[in-house]
């Protein structure tokens, strides 16, 4: 079993696209200084726009002989400022947007994707190219912003909605291409090159050799830090590093094939409901996803709707509706739709629901429907925050990822609703409840609000942690959250962490800031 990562430096590449002077990005481009986290930056000296793999190391490789760090900017869609700028240099990855479909030796499609390229290009380029008289492939890794990039959804091992059934994104990618911090290059195929028993050499300038001593992940989704595994695949180590072990410029992405029939639906449940024991229950059936929204979330789409009626995409539901699950329910075969609805109403009544007190359908009109619905809270929640900020600048909203095991579930949102109880404080709990991932939403009304939420986070993080579960399921570490580390894990885990960050990368000149900070 190999085990050595084999690394190559291109001899003469083309000149990177550069744009310098802190006056000039100051006043054109800014925007690559920052992303949805709100997090202040600082302008760089440089911002290198490379539009393939050879610019990207011919640019690193500059900044290495230069002593200077760089932040690596995709998207810009993450929300724990992992692009925010902290460095002289920012490498965007913008520009290297190329797709291809490729049939590989057993017939299976694969695409060869640029780092740079959007979930939204891929997704309209797979529509014109890979669909077929037999059905269509698609790529099922759903984050809900799908001006995301390629490059960045495989930095952070992004999920979604349908992560229920398809697993994140470390599960579809079959290949990369990283670039590292002195602008050596690796060729990584998923199955071809392992750490072995604890080791595995890096031969680049010279060969080195690392061991891991391994970290067990916590059974839930987790993207906390780096995956490290004795036995692991190495492609592994790069796929949720957020870019802070090397830059990844080219993927290989597998594809799924459609459903032939899908069913869209919200169930209007009542107080009464039961979440934990409902969800059980419903994740029996062929669910690609289960969303959840609790009432304080409905209290706040409701005075949404008031406001701006049905331009809040918000839809009348039964004046009983207390919180709403969301599902998905992928069928083989149209034969199959009387059997699952069958079996969904009897789930609801066994659980004391009535099911004409849901809303339901099978076309994508009805799919689309119902995400603007869900996604109307977040932007909402988002909107409140900002009015609020306009008369105390320092509140912002306090929005937790943990997740926990199917068993904990009930245990987690009892905690969660008994101490924002306690407190007093306004929130709205929703997202991935089929995952056992649950954003809690808190949404301070002054500063003393704001220093209670950020200390119950620390509780709420603690706890899912004690339950078996994980202080990041989805959205990473980057800046923001790198106290949460020391909840999830131990000295001697973190420094295992931090020896893998320096095998690779020993001045922390990728992503400075980003999961670790530079030891002084």
């Amino acid at each position: 079993m190999r085990n050595v990562l084999s690394a190559f430096f291109y001899s003469d590449p083309a000149k990177c696209p550069i744009i310098e002077g802190q006056e000039k990005i100051s006043t054109s481009y800014l925007k690559y200084c920052l992303d949805e986290s709100r997090l202040d930056g600082t302008i760089p000296d440089r911002i290198y726009f490379p539009e393939n793999t050879e610019q990207t190391a011919q640019a690193l490789a500059e900044i290495s002989a230069r002593g200077e760090s760089v932040t690596i900017s995709g998207g810009r869609t993450g929300i724990v400022g992992g692009a925010v700028n902290h460095a002289l240099n920012i490498l965007s990855l913008e520009r290297n947007t190329p797709l291809a479909v490729n049939l590989s030796s057993d017939r299976k499609f694969t695409v060869t994707a640029g780092a740079g390229a959007r979930l939204s290009d891929l997704n309209n380029f797979l529509k014109k190219r890979c669909s077929f008289a037999d059905g269509n492939l698609f790529f099922p890794v759903d984050p809900t912003e799908t001006t995301a990039s390629l490059g960045g959804m495989a930095a952070a091992n992004a999920s979604g909605a349908r992560t229920l059934y398809y697993g994140p994104c470390r599960d579809w990618i079959n290949g990369l291409t990283v670039v590292l911090q002195d602008g050596a290059v690796l060729k990584l195929k998923r199955g071809e090159c392992f750490c072995v028993d604890g080791e595995f050499i890096l031969e680049s300038a010279g060969f080195k050799k690392h061991r891991l001593e391994g970290i067990k992940p916590p059974a839930t989704k987790h993207v906390a830090g780096y995956l490290l595994n004795r036995e692991m695949d190495l492609i592994d180590l790069f796929i949720g590093g957020e870019g802070t072990l090397g830059v990844i410029t080219e993927l290989e992405l597998k594809l799924a094939p459609a459903w032939k029939k899908c069913l869209y639906l919200c169930i209007f449940a009542p107080e009464r409901c039961l979440e934990a024991p409902l969800v059980h229950d419903l994740k029996e059936m062929n669910l690609i996803s289960l969303e959840f929204m609790d009432s304080g979330s409905l209290k706040i789409l409701k005075e949404f709707k008031q406001e701006i009626a049905a331009a809040s995409f918000v839809p009348d539901f039964p004046s009983d509706t207390a919180k709403v699950f969301y599902l998905e329910i992928g069928l083989e075969h149209e034969s199959g739709i009387p059997e699952q609805i069958s079996s969904l109403e009897s789930i609801l009544k066994v659980h004391g629901m009535d099911p004409s007190h849901t809303w339901a359908g099978f076309s994508r009109q009805y799919q689309d429907a119902m995400k603007k619905f869900r996604h109307a809270l977040p932007e909402r929640i988002n909107s409140l925050i900002s009015r609020r900020k306009l008369k105390n600048p320092d509140l912002t909203k306090v929005a937790t990822d943990m997740a926990v095991p199917d068993e904990a579930l009930s245990e987690i949102m009892s905690c969660y609703y008994q101490e924002l109880g306690k407190l007093g404080l306004q929130s709205a709990v929703f997202g991935h409840i089929g995952n056992g991932h649950l954003h809690v939403n808190i949404l301070p009304d002054c500063k003393a609000d704001l220093q209670k939420a950020k200390a119950l986070y620390l509780e709420f993080a603690a706890k899912a942690v004690s339950l078996g579960g994980s202080v990041a399921a989805e959205h990473g570490i980057g800046r923001l959250k790198k106290n949460l580390l020391e909840v999830q894990y131990s000295k001697a885990e973190l420094q295992e962490m931090r020896s893998l960050k320096e095998f690779f990368d020993p001045e922390y000149r990728l992503n400075p800031g980003v999961l670790f900070d530079k030891p002084v």
